[in-house]
């Protein structure tokens, strides 16, 4: 009898290449705030996996939940103080993230089996872009001023023309566009940051939306500042 065999299944049984790569812990809905120097302040793990691909049979009885393009990681459970959680992510050599949408332990091999999603690859995310934050001061008069400074810099994002509203500015008709931004990563934005593009041109932030999503982009809506 011939056994065949499945590669896209049977390849952890087969896989010794053990990768080293870092668990980001705290999605849940609320990022947990960068630091002074614009680190993720969530708790992480230098650990290694195993990456695999999900099976097109697991893909195609998932309802769509899961993609012909998601990616299995495999865990050592002695590694890990508690389980990887929704939301987490795990990041190769190579700073490329995967967003774990599903785990669950494998009790034969006492590995976490978690299903993951590179969204910046389906979203095309190719520019990469800066955020910078507002420090409140007093100028020589007294009067409050702000000071922008860079707050976190080459963050992976689309940036994408929506819409153009017409104004009229004196006896001046202006179109302004309106943009949208989609990231790699979740980033708690607020009303002190602005948007820096690859080009240098500075951007308002006037909505977030997905900041409470694990299985899409953050994304938010952004108007051009004049120079």
């Amino acid at each position: 009898m011939v056994l065949q065999w499945d590669v896209r299944k049977d390849i952890f049984l087969a896989a010794d290449g053990w990768e080293p790569v870092r668990l980001v812990r705290g999605h849940s809905g609320q990022p947990m705030a960068p630091d002074s120097s614009g680190q993720s302040g969530a708790e992480q793990y230098q650990i290694k996996a195993l990456r695999g691909p999900i099976s097109l049979e697991e893909a195609a009885l998932s309802g769509g939940k899961y993609t012909a393009t998601d990616v299995i990681w495999q865990i050592a459970a002695e590694q890990l103080p508690e389980p990887p959680r929704l939301g987490d992510l795990i990041v190769d050599s190579r700073g490329v993230s995967y967003r774990v949408l599903q785990s669950r332990l494998l009790e034969r091999t006492g590995r976490y089996r978690c299903v993951c999603r590179h969204l910046a690859i389906e979203a095309g995310l190719d520019n990469l872009v800066d955020i910078e934050r507002a420090q409140p001061s007093k100028g020589p008069d007294g009067v409050e001023v702000l000071q922008w400074s860079v707050w976190r810099s080459g963050l992976r994002a689309k940036l994408q023309v929506r819409e153009s509203q017409v104004q009229i500015e004196g006896d001046q008709i202006a179109s302004r566009p309106r943009l949208k931004i989609y990231f790699a990563e979740m980033v708690p934005l607020d009303q002190h940051c602005r948007i820096r593009g690859p080009d240098g041109q500075r951007y308002r932030i006037l909505a977030v939306r997905g900041q409470d999503r694990i299985d899409g982009l953050m994304e938010a809506d952004l108007e051009p500042i004049p120079p």
